[in-house]
C-alpha cells in the first residue's frame, strides 16, 4: 500500500472572514485526505473564529495566542504545531485546486533530499474578478535552484509543500522583523541545503486585493535592502549571485520615486540602473511623465474653459 504521510497545513489568519470559508472549503476539496489544519488566529476581532469552527471536521484545529502578534511571528508559533512530515500554508484569502496535495506529495516521495515542492498559480483579481496567471510556469526550476531564485523570485508560498525533517535539522525559521521578505528569506535558505522541485501547472489561486501587503513597493524596498546588507556580511550567498537581487531592489526603489512623482529623485536613481531594468525605467518614466503633461495640459483647458464662460 502506498504511503500516505500527514501534511499539516498553516492557516494563519487575522480578521480574515470575508474570504475564510472559501479558503477552508478549498481544503476540504482536496483529493488527498491526510492532513491536520492548524488555523493560527492571531487574535481576530471579527467572525474568524466563528467560521472556522463552524466547520465540524477532526483535522481543523484551532490556536490562538494572548496578544496580536506580526505576521511572521504567528507564522512560526504555528510552525511549532505541525505534526507533519509535510508542511503547507494556505492564508485565508487564497485557496488552492483539488489535486495540489495529492500532486506534491507524490513528488516530496521520490527523494528525500527534495526540500520543497512548489508550483504555478493564478492570480485572482478583486476588481475585475479575472483569473491570470501569475508566471511562466515553464521557467519554474528543479534542483540546486538558489541562484535562479535570486535573479528571478517565483516561488509563491501559498504553493509551497516543505520537508519539515530538513527544515528541523537546519533550524530555519522565517524573519520575525520581515512584514513582506519572510517568505523569500525562508525559500532561499531552504534552497541553500536542499532540493527544490516544481509542478508546472496552476495549483492554487491568489487573491489580489488592496490589503495585500505585498503592493507596499517602499516597504518592499526597506527589507530587501536590509536582507541583502546582511546576506553580503554573512556569506551565506555568493556576491555574484547577490547581483542580480540588488540590481531588482535599485529597480524597485526608483519605481517608488516615480509612483510618488518625485522626478529629480527618479531621474538619480534611473542612471543607476543596468540591463533590462534601465529599459524598463525609462519606459515607466516616459509613460509617467507624458501622463503627468497631458494632465496638465487638460487642468488649463478647464481653467481656460470656465474663465471663457464668465466672460
Amino acid at each position: 500500500m502506498k504511503e500516505e504521510p500527514l501534511v499539516t497545513i498553516i492557516v494563519n489568519c487575522f480578521n480574515g472572514e470575508n474570504y475564510l470559508e472559501d479558503c477552508l472549503n478549498s481544503i476540504l476539496l482536496q483529493t488527498y485526505k491526510n492532513y491536520e489544519v492548524i488555523f493560527w488566529d492571531n487574535k481576530s476581532t471579527d467572525k474568524s473564529k466563528l467560521i472556522f469552527l463552524n466547520f465540524e471536521d477532526s483535522r481543523f484545529k484551532y490556536y490562538t495566542d494572548n496578544k496580536h502578534v506580526s505576521l511572521y511571528s504567528a507564522r512560526n508559533k504555528a510552525l511549532n504545531l505541525a505534526k507533519g512530515k509535510y508542511i503547507c500554508f494556505l492564508d485565508v484569502d487564497d485557496k488552492w485546486f483539488s489535486d495540489k496535495l495529492k500532486s506534491q506529495v507524490n513528488v516530496m516521495l521520490s527523494n528525500s533530499n527534495i526540500g520543497f515542492c512548489y508550483s504555478g498559480f493564478k492570480f485572482l483579481s478583486e476588481q475585475s474578478n479575472e483569473l491570470k496567471p501569475a508566471y511562466k510556469n515553464n521557467n519554474l526550476r528543479s534542483g540546486n535552484i538558489t541562484s535562479n531564485l535570486l535573479k528571478n523570485y517565483n516561488v509563491g508560498l501559498l504553493t509551497l509543500m516543505l520537508n519539515k525533517n530538513i527544515i528541523d535539522s537546519n533550524s530555519i525559521k522565517f524573519d520575525n522583523r520581515f512584514n513582506i521578505m519572510g517568505d523569500m528569506d525562508f525559500v532561499l535558505r531552504l534552497s541553500r541545503v536542499s532540493l527544490g522541485v516544481p509542478i508546472k501547472s496552476d495549483l492554487a489561486i491568489y487573491r489580489n486585493h488592496k490589503n495585500n501587503l505585498s503592493s507596499n513597493i517602499a516597504l518592499t524596498v526597506q527589507e530587501r535592502k536590509l536582507w541583502q546588507n546582511e546576506m553580503l556580511f554573512s556569506k551565506l550567498f555568493k556576491n555574484l549571485e547577490l547581483l542580480p537581487f540588488i540590481e531588482e531592489t535599485k529597480y524597485l526603489d526608483f519605481r517608488d520615486e516615480v509612483s510618488n512623482y518625485r522626478f529629480i529623485k527618479s531621474f538619480k536613481k534611473l542612471i543607476t540602473l543596468k540591463g533590462i531594468f534601465l529599459i524598463k525605467g525609462i519606459i515607466i518614466i516616459c509613460i509617467r511623465v507624458i501622463y503627468s503633461f497631458s494632465s496638465y495640459i487638460k487642468h488649463i483647458c478647464l481653467i481656460k474653459n470656465k474663465t471663457s464662460k464668465k466672460i
